[in-house]
Parts: structure tokens; sequence; C-alpha cells
């Protein structure tokens, strides 16, 4: 990622901040990304690059102001290395298929649906997987997606998780090299191209739908690439900032497994859409995240969800996009949901249990209800 478009970020950010005042009617900003970025198969799993080096621009997080993928503090500094233990338990039956079936459109959950073959194992969420990416552009509806998948589609019977990815404002799906990493661990993931603008997060959520249901209709379609490859029970949706309340705007959809939230906090009112969660979910949210308020109160206001919420110390809004926490957050991503869609129970240590791996772990803190 360019220093120049890094900066254009920024100044994107601090303009909604300071004079957007939390308005829902502002453009959408202008993609800032480098068309040449693409974060394909030789890129997926490699350290993100530090755009920025050392520097440490003024702390924007840690205020009650409600979060506008504004920019912080980028070094990670003094952050500590990921706990990189894994531990092993039996297999997880809270990871099998959650949440009530009927018709929901394309892929509807079947409760009876054999489990997927095996996928390969592995030891380190953080590594490359035993997969090759491959990056798909001007795909869906409209050519407005793209898509990283496994080229070796099917190989040896297996049926594909299908993941959908909402953006952060001012960001393409090129800015974030977890998702060709996941692609890398046999996910297919649907990334809508959409820089979503201030408060048009349903806007946002209905674009991860429809890329969804396009990409499960192909597996049905005789001839498709995707024929017969994907995996209609074992899909998730999951965003960035923007992107994490985009998830929240869909969150009750019955063919979840699970959802990701990354620093995206509910603000006023739509604190309530937590009350339609009904499958695990997980919640990562910075220390001095500007959304950090918010991703507590969503926390609070949780009654019967099953949530695991980490909070990365030291850590702000961007930490998805540059240095040491973009590397613990895709790792800790593609734990989970290898745990979850997977069916993999080497990482559920990772994360349930009193003394789980990120429990002890002092990059973060961890919080949990309804959970172990």
């Amino acid at each position: 990622m360019a220093h120049a478009s890094l900066a254009l970020l920024r100044s994107h950010l601090l303009f909604f901040c300071l004079v957007a005042a939390c308005s829902t009617d502002d453009p959408a900003p202008t993609d800032t990304g480098d068309p040449s970025d693409k974060a394909g198969e030789d890129a997926a799993g490699d350290r993100a690059d530090d755009p920025v080096g050392s520097g440490k621009p003024k702390d924007a997080g840690g205020s009650g102001t409600t979060q506008r993928d504004a920019g912080a503090k980028i070094d990670s500094g003094s952050a500590k290395p990921l706990d990189a233990s894994q531990g092993s338990a039996a297999p997880d039956a809270g990871s099998a298929r959650g949440g009530p079936t009927g018709d929901a459109g394309p892929g509807t959950a079947d409760a009876t649906a054999p489990a997927a073959s095996t996928f390969p194992t592995i030891s380190d969420p953080l590594a490359k997987g035993p997969y090759t990416a491959k990056t798909v552009e001007s795909a869906g509806p409209n050519k407005n997606y793209t898509i990283y998948q496994p080229s070796e589609l099917g190989k040896d019977g297996v049926k594909h998780p299908v993941l959908t990815w909402g953006n952060g404002g001012s960001t393409m799906p090129s800015w974030y090299p977890m998702l060709p990493h996941l692609a890398t661990h046999g996910f297919v993931v649907v990334a809508a191209n959409t820089v979503p603008s201030i408060g048009a997060e349903e806007a946002l959520g209905k674009d991860m739908l429809a890329g969804l249901d396009w990409i499960l209709q192909e597996n049905g379609r005789a001839g498709s690439d995707y024929a017969g490859k994907l995996d209609p029970t074992r899909i998730a949706p999951f965003g960035y900032s923007m992107g994490g309340l985009a998830t929240f705007t869909i969150v009750g959809d019955p063919r979840w497994v699970t959802t990701v939230h990354i620093s995206g906090g509910n603000m006023g009112d739509g604190v309530r859409r937590v009350d339609k969660m009904h499958v695990p979910a997980m919640f990562l949210c910075g220390e001095n995240d500007i959304a950090g308020p918010q991703c507590e109160t969503d926390f609070a206001a949780l009654t019967t969800q099953s949530v695991f919420y980490g909070t990365m110390m030291g850590e702000d809004h961007l930490g998805i996009l540059t240095g040491d926490w973009a590397d613990r957050i895709r790792g800790t991503v593609t734990a989970w949901m290898r745990w979850k869609l997977m069916d993999d129970a080497t990482f559920k240590a990772r994360f349930a249990g009193p003394d789980c791996a990120l429990c002890k772990d002092s990059n973060y803190t961890v919080k949990k209800k309804n959970f172990d």
C-alpha cells in the first residue's frame, strides 16, 4: 500500500469525522486504492508491508466520538508477538451449523446436510494455507465483486465454505491481504467492490448479500466454475469498520454459521441490531479504537447471544491495514473461521475455555458471553 494512498485515506477519514459530523448524507468517497496492488496468490499469507514505517500520527481514538474509519496511530509500537500456541480439543459440538432453517433464498442451510469433506490440517493459521489463492476480478452482479478462491476448487472432493466481506470506508478489497490468505486455507471469499460512504452500512449489507446469493446460484448452475464445489451450509459474513456495521445489518439471515465484526460498533439505536444475532460471533476492536465505545455498547446489549470479544491492546482503528496487528487479525480470523466453518477443533483452544490461548495472550483482553 503506497504512502500516498494511506495519506489520502487518512485525509478522507479525518474530513468525515470533523466536517461530516456523523451525517448520513455524504457522497461515497473516491477509491484511493492502488489498482495495480492485487493481493493475489503470491501475496496471500505474506506479512502486510507497513506503509508508514515507524511514524506515529496523532491518536484519534479513545474518545466517545462515533467511529468513521478515522486514522489514528499506525505503528503498533511495542505490541508483543502473537502467541502462536494452538492447543487441541475434541470436536466442538457448538460449531455445528447454527441458526433457524427455512426458505431464505439460495443456499439456505439444511440441518440434514452431510458434513463437508475434510480439509488439510494446519498448525499455524498465520502461515499460508495448503491451497494456492486465485483472484477473480469484475465478477458477480454488475461485475462489482472480487472473488478470492483456491485455484484448485473442489480438490479431493471438498466443498468450500463461503465468506462474504464488507470493506471499511475509503477502501477496496485489494487493501486487505487477509482475503487472499483465507483463500489459501480453502475459503471462497466474495468481496463487494463497494466503497461505503458515511451511514451507508445498510446498502453495503445488501451488496454483501447480493454477491453471496450470486455465487450460491453459480454453485447450482451446471457448467459454472463453482458448480457443486461450494458448501451452502457453511457461510459467514465479516467486515471491517463500515463493513463490520454492514455485517450487523444482515446478522439475522438464517444461513449464517458465525459472524465476525472488526472495529465496527453500532451507533445510537443501531445497537438493537444485536438482538437479531443467532449464531456465535466474534468482535475485535482496538483499545484506542474510535469504534471502541460502540463495541462496548454492543457487547453490553447482548443477552442470550454467544460472543467472543477481543480487545486489541494498544491498537486503534487502522490495525487491520498495517503492521503487526494486520498479521494478528489475519491469524485470529483464519483460526476462527477454520474452527467454525471447517470443524477444525485444533483451534478451539485458542478461543474456548477460561484458559484459552488468546485469554492468556497479553496482546488481547478477552470478554465472553454465553460462549464457554
